[in-house]
């Protein structure tokens, strides 16, 4: 059963104290009293308890007083922001969830901040993570697989369509629903295109005030790094036991799926994303990363050798192994487009346009509304 209750321990004080609050930036409309809109605070939120903890701050499931309704709360501290040289990603993640208009992107509700910190308010995902089921079920099935990998295609799709490169493609990111379908999250790394004729275009863009908030808390700055040198936990040689992936949650720009080009990097497009989609289907049906190993550095080299720990033949079906195969092109311009992925036999008997209304393969059940066990 999937259980195992939230055991991170958290300060839930500091960042929810009343300090002096700045004008908010609301994503969506707030109150509206008269003819005005009320900017929510922290002040208007009841924090329940933590969720997680990852590379950008700490997510807490907070219910908003005036509605009851549930939240998910990312909450950064601006100095931490500053001295990570995290404030691009911070600011990324906010224009990415906020410009985001369809059902595979969380929803961003809300953005504001305090003298100190800077808040997410975005919707609460009961399902948890894909990373926590896998480790659950050990692998997928590949019927399971194929609905996860078919609704991250659509995801990719939309962003894609709109001028946003994801660029940290991973399980991790990838939220369950009530109903058991799939929302991306975690943009820090994302890059933003937007083209000239694109959908959002209607959206206001920040003002640039954004990083000019952060700068009185300015300390001295580390060099900018996507990667995490330190060692890895996981032992690749334990084919079909699912990999040990605690140490993974804090990375930023984990290494087992990165694209070549990232790694070199040269130039890249959209394509570094249906590589990492690759990784995920492999990851989703054998179990482990196709290029994981005991180190950073060692995964690198044999992610720019193309050495693939494959299972035995006969493992994966005929079409999985080719579509992942097509996927994991180190050419970029090799590797299939948004059409052939969608037309490739793996996928022939999935309804693109419907869905959302296919029963999922695994639907939560938690014990009420606030359960946070599936992280």
């Amino acid at each position: 059963m999937l259980r195992g209750g939230n055991s991170r321990g958290s300060n839930l004080n500091s960042p929810l104290n009343k300090d002096s609050v700045t004008p908010s930036t609301p994503v969506t409309n707030g109150e509206k009293i008269g003819s005005k809109t009320k900017i929510p605070s922290i002040q208007d939120f009841e924090i329940i308890k933590p969720i997680s903890r990852g590379a950008f701050g700490k997510v807490y499931l907070a219910r908003k007083k005036t509605t009851g309704d549930l939240y998910a709360i990312k909450i950064l501290k601006k100095v931490d922001m500053v001295r990570k040289n995290m404030v691009n990603h911070v600011l990324a993640e906010r224009r990415v969830l906020s410009l985001s208009r369809t059902p595979f992107v969380v929803k961003l509700y809300y953005a504001f901040q305090s003298q100190d910190y800077l808040y997410l308010v975005m919707e609460y995902l009961i399902g948890g993570d894909l990373s926590s089921l896998l480790q659950n079920f050990e692998r997928f099935e590949e019927e399971m697989a194929k609905m996860y990998t078919a609704e991250v295609v659509l995801a990719l799709e939309y962003l894609h369509n709109n001028g946003i490169t994801h660029r940290d493609l991973k399980p991790d990111n990838m939220l369950i629903t009530s109903e058991g379908h799939i929302k991306l999250t975690d943009f820090g790394l994302s890059r933003i295109s937007i083209p000239e004729k694109s959908s959002l275009s209607f959206v206001k863009e920040s003002d640039g005030n954004d990083k000019k908030s952060f700068a009185k808390n300015n300390g001295k700055s580390s060099p900018k790094s996507t990667i995490n040198d330190k060692p890895s936990t996981n032992n690749a040689s334990k084919l079909f036991k699912r990999q040990t992936r605690q140490s993974s949650k804090a990375l930023l720009g984990t290494p087992d799926y990165l694209a070549p080009e990232l790694l070199l990097g040269i130039g890249h497009t959209t394509a570094v994303d249906w590589w990492s989609l690759g990784v995920c289907l492999f990851e989703f049906l054998v179990g482990y990363p196709p290029f994981n190993d005991d180190t950073p550095q060692s995964i690198f080299k044999n992610i720019l050798n193309h050495d693939i720990q494959w299972p035995p033949e006969g493992f994966l079906s005929a079409e999985a192994k080719d579509l992942i195969t097509k996927l994991l092109n180190q050419d970029p311009e090799k590797r299939p487009s948004l059409s052939e992925i969608k037309a490739h036999p793996f996928f022939r008997d999935i309804d693109w346009d419907h869905i959302r209304q296919q029963p999922a393969p695994f639907v939560p059940n938690p014990e009420d509304e606030q359960d946070t066990s599936y992280f």
